[in-house]
């Protein structure tokens, strides 16, 4: 898997390119705002969940850093301060699926601000 390519587009299309001649078969998972242009590529839009402290965009996030082994309150402050993890992250679903442990649970500023978390 290839995460936000959009920042390397030429490089991440090659990239795919040369492993896609070399392991036929092979599927690479890629996100990016933007087209890679390889051949046979799918693309499919992924919308944005609707930010704030109370909805499913906080909700998964959640329930992904719970999953990653995050132990969370699940006070005001807690779920405010996800929220602007979850709006920095544009409430992209793949975005917080794929952050969301190492954002909730390595995040010292959040130890900081003694909000409840905590690693098992």
């Amino acid at each position: 898997a290839l995460d936000n390519c959009e920042h390397l587009v030429d490089a991440c299309a090659s990239l795919c390119q040369r492993l896609l001649a070399s392991a036929p078969g092979l599927q690479v998972i890629a996100t990016s705002r933007e087209s890679l242009d390889v051949e046979g590529e799918f693309t499919w839009k992924v919308p944005s969940l609707t930010t704030g402290s109370d909805n499913a965009a906080v909700d998964l996030f959640f329930d992904r850093a719970i999953a990653a082994g995050a132990t969370l309150r699940g006070d005001g402050a807690t779920r405010s301060l996800a929220a602007e993890i979850v709006k920095s992250l544009d409430g992209l679903p793949l975005a917080m699926a794929t952050h969301d442990g190492r954002l909730i649970g390595g995040s010292k500023g959040m130890l900081r601000l003694g909000i409840g978390v905590s690693w098992r």
